[in-house]
Parts: C-alpha cells; sequence; structure tokens
C-alpha cells in the first residue's frame, strides 16, 4: 500500500506548481489517468507548463471522452503514466502543489499510479474557497462555475480539460493570495432573456437567478421570441413554457449544459 502524508500549507507561497488530472472515469472519480497537467510558478510568475496525454490501459467513460475529445484508440499509441511519471517527478522540483479538490482527488489519484512523495505539501483552494465564497455570489465551487465566476480564458469551447483546470485553479489562488476574491463577472448575459422551469435541487433556483443576473441577463416568467434559452430544473413536467420554446425554436437546456453555452460565448468575446 502507497503511504504518505500530507501537510496543508496555512501561508501564501510564491513558488509552487499547480496540478490537474483526468482520470478515465473522471464522472464517477475512478479509473486510471487519462491526462495530467501542471503550471510551475516561481515568485508567483508562470515559469513553465507540462501536459501530457497517458494511455489509461483502462475503458474511457462517454463522459470523459467528450470532456477530452480523445478515446480508447486514440491513446493506444501514448506512454503509460509510468514512462512519463519522472519527467513531473523532474518538473514538480518538491515545490507545493496546489489544486482543486487536491487532498481528496488528485494526489490519491497520483498515488494510485505510482507518484509518491513520503510528504505532500499543498494548498487545496477547494478547502478555502467554501470558507471565503458564499453559494449566492457563486453558485458552485466546480470549475466551469469558477471560469465564469474569475473570467479565465481557457482553451476549450466545451467542457474543462487538465490544463484548463489549471489555469482556473492558479487565477483562483492568486485571488486568494491577494485577498482580492470577488467577482470578475463579464457581462456576458446583457440583453438576453432567460427563463426558469421546474424544480432545482441544486444550485437551488434563487442562486441561478443571482448569477445569470449577475452576468447581465434578465429572467423573464414566460418564453416568447425574443427569449435567449430556457433551463429546465432536474424536476420537470412538460410545461407550458417548454411547449411555448419548442413552438419558437428556443434552446431548451438544463443548468450544466446551459454553463457550457456561457463559456462559449465567454472564448468567443
Amino acid at each position: 500500500m502507497n503511504q504518505y502524508s500530507i501537510h496543508r500549507l496555512r501561508k501564501k507561497v510564491k513558488d509552487y506548481v499547480v496540478i490537474n488530472v483526468k482520470l478515465s472515469q473522471q464522472e464517477n472519480f475512478l479509473g486510471n489517468i487519462v491526462q495530467v497537467a501542471a503550471l510551475k510558478y516561481k515568485n508567483n510568475q508562470l515559469t513553465n507548463k507540462f501536459m501530457k496525454y497517458v494511455n489509461p490501459n483502462d475503458t474511457i467513460f462517454p463522459s470523459t471522452e467528450y470532456l477530452l475529445g480523445v478515446n480508447k484508440e486514440n491513446l493506444t499509441n501514448n506512454p503509460s503514466f509510468d514512462e512519463i511519471k519522472n519527467e513531473l517527478y523532474e518538473f514538480c522540483e518538491n515545490l507545493p502543489l496546489i489544486g482543486h479538490n487536491l487532498i481528496k482527488f488528485d494526489i490519491p489519484a497520483l498515488a494510485r499510479e505510482g507518484f509518491i512523495q513520503k510528504e505532500f505539501y499543498v494548498i487545496d483552494t477547494l478547502l478555502i474557497t467554501r470558507k471565503r465564497l458564499s453559494y449566492m455570489v457563486c453558485p458552485g465551487f466546480d470549475f466551469t462555475t469558477l471560469k465564469i465566476f474569475l473570467n479565465v480564458k481557457t482553451f476549450s469551447n466545451k467542457a474543462l480539460d487538465a490544463l484548463d483546470c489549471c489555469y482556473i485553479t492558479a487565477s483562483l489562488y492568486q485571488h486568494l493570495y491577494d485577498n482580492s476574491l470577488q467577482s470578475q463577472y463579464s457581462q456576458i448575459l446583457t440583453g438576453k432573456n432567460i427563463c426558469l422551469v421546474g424544480k432545482f435541487e441544486w444550485p437551488k433556483r434563487d442562486m441561478i437567478i443571482s448569477f445569470i443576473e449577475k452576468l447581465g441577463g434578465n429572467i423573464t416568467p414566460k418564453v416568447d421570441n425574443s427569449t435567449f434559452c430556457l433551463i429546465k430544473g432536474e424536476t420537470c413536467r412538460m410545461s407550458q413554457r417548454e411547449s411555448d420554446a419548442e413552438e419558437y425554436n428556443i434552446p431548451i437546456y438544463y443548468y450544466g449544459t446551459f454553463l457550457n453555452e456561457v463559456i462559449k460565448l465567454l472564448n468567443l468575446n
């Protein structure tokens, strides 16, 4: 069994590595590593980046294929994680590691694949963000929501790969470091009318409304030909609003899909 200790750093650091991994069964936090990315900072300045796709020797779930735009056949000739492990060690230089859900996700995933340090010195931005940020200000601490909240430019117009997530984590850490964790919202939805229908389990309806309004959008009680989209809750029977959306050819999204559409608008801006 791989033995290691994790030490959470309480002080700010200027030299560090931001790291993120994606797994073959990413949705369930299971499987083998498919992609690993890292950004190295010295004196809070980006000095180098590392990104590798690896052959997981495992079934890749459809959600991971969508996330990364790869499948098992694409990765057949890629090196295994074991083959690139030493390169990652050299890149990290035993610097403190920073990640988002690093303690419960990334480090255990790396350790299962043999990336072991006797002692990991870490800063987990998820744990800090939960203490400092209200859900009414930012209705979720996942990468997609944080990208929009911090207005971080990334490379993907769909979901976010490991390198995208490193850039989002680095931006988040810089805001935490500077004690300036506040909205960087772009008014990307200005002039867009959005209607909600159904019951929203999480985020709650009032969180979603607040989020859309911070992005400049208008919440409307009904659907007409001026509606940008209809957002459908997890629990929703067929309603007049949904019928009207179909009649006017208005897009109908679940909340997660809606966030991806916002990301497309941000990346075009």
